[in-house]
């Protein structure tokens, strides 16, 4: 099954083209395709700055290593002339309470190391994370923030309805060996993986299930071809929660997410996923979706998920 939102890197690694560019039928201006682009370049660029800004504190983790350093050494040396020469109570309390400075700053030291770690990757992570496909910009349901200016014009442009509701798709780079699909995505919490989550607006027009975004444009995939929703019984890892209503929402219970601590921040964990199935020119594809959304797989497409 060929995924659909994927990028194929099995003889390419450095392929950035999405499976899905020949479903294709409408696209931005340029106009409107460099203002949404500058807008997302500054939400990056304002990501990069609070990392640098919080990573700052490193120098001062630095001096906490060298004091710690010289009142651990004073303090060794006070020990011994304390215990040796003379048994003042007075002079072994100091000498005590040198120590208990040292290791107040070897604490302060090793919290302040974690976070310069931390933020640190974050750096790296914001400089190697792939571009939001409409992410910010896909519209929501109720209780989501409302698409900026720049995303409305375009989704105008692009002639999708008003009605549109945003739907959550998993996309992925990934390799081919022996016939099976081997994604690729970033390290997570305990080892696990984490893949792109990317948000469009979904509906249906001209006898094809469409999916449009801000700066692709529309994907038009023919309801004639469509097959399944499968439904995969494995764990799934995503960056984080895309909608505006809280996950812990009544209506989220029943489809086991959670919120677990990753490389940087905070992931999901989903606790399934389905793949909506279908064939075109012989071929069959795949569009991989977290459980949360298959409500409106099921209401867009008219099937329902398979066990």
């Amino acid at each position: 099954m060929k995924p659909f939102f994927g990028i194929d890197i099995t003889d390419d690694k450095k392929n950035e083209t999405m499976n899905a560019e020949p479903f294709v039928v409408a696209k931005p201006s340029a106009a409107s395709a460099l203002k949404i682009e500058r807008e997302i370049e500054e939400v990056i660029s304002e990501m990069k700055a609070n990392y640098k800004h919080a990573g700052k504190h490193g120098w001062k983790s630095n001096v906490l290593v060298w004091c710690a350093a010289i009142f651990a050494f004073v303090a060794l040396f006070a020990v011994e002339f304390a215990v040796d020469v003379t048994l003042d109570v007075k002079k072994v309390a100091a000498v005590l309470l040198c120590w208990g400075v040292a290791a107040v700053f070897v604490g302060v030291d090793l919290l302040l190391w974690r976070l310069s770690r931390k933020t640190d990757r974050a750096a790296e992570w914001a400089d190697d994370a792939p571009k939001p496909r409409g992410r910010k910009d896909a519209g929501a349901d109720k209780g989501d923030v409302p698409p900026s200016s720049a995303a409305s014009e375009i989704f105008a442009e692009l002639r999708v309805p008003k009605t549109a509701k945003s739907v959550d798709v998993v996309g992925f780079k990934y390799r081919e060996k022996r016939g099976r699909i081997r994604p690729r995505g970033r390290g997570g919490v305990n080892g696990a993986t984490v893949y792109p989550l990317y948000t469009f607006k979904g509906y249906v027009k001209d006898d094809a299930l469409c999916f449009a975004c801000t700066d692709e444009g529309v994907y038009a995939v023919p309801l004639s071809g469509i097959r399944a929703i499968r439904t995969v019984d494995k764990r799934l890892y995503l960056p984080c929660w895309s909608k505006g209503t809280p996950l812990t929402h009544e209506k989220y219970k029943p489809y086991k997410l959670k919120t677990v601590r990753g490389r940087v921040d905070e992931n999901l964990r989903v606790g399934w996923y389905h793949v909506l199935e279908f064939v075109h020119k012989g071929e069959t594809w795949g569009i991989w979706f977290p459980n949360y959304e298959l409500p409106a797989y099921e209401r867009i497409t008219g099937l329902k998920a398979e066990e």
